[in-house]
């Protein structure tokens, strides 16, 4: 079990493109977006994979969570992450996405 707030940590992962990457919200494919995958993710899709990214980015892996590109896996005792984490990572990206271009569409 994760002890983290996938809503905040997306927020922030949002405030971090938005300040190092303006455009990245038009270049996320959200019929691809798969949390789970290094290729498909947020930071795979705008980087090319996942580790690209956070290179990019100049972010850790064991910061990832933070910004709401991996779960927290900090608290696993097993070595498979929560799977509910990374489906509700996904639908808060989405949500959150899909509400930032309505807003920019709306202007």
């Amino acid at each position: 079990m994760s002890y983290f707030n996938p809503e905040e940590c997306v927020m922030n992962g949002v405030e971090l493109l938005d300040n190092k990457f303006p455009e990245w919200k038009e270049l996320v494919d959200l019929d691809k977006l798969d949390i789970e995958n290094c290729d498909n993710c947020i930071l795979g899709q705008l980087f090319g994979d996942y580790i690209a990214g956070l290179d990019a980015l100049r972010i850790g892996q064991h910061k990832a969570y933070i910004f709401g590109f991996n779960v927290d896996t900090s608290f696993d005792v097993v070595p498979d992450p929560n799977l509910g984490d990374y489906l509700d990572l996904k639908n808060h990206w989405q949500k959150t996405i899909t509400g930032l271009m309505t807003a920019s569409l709306a202007l």
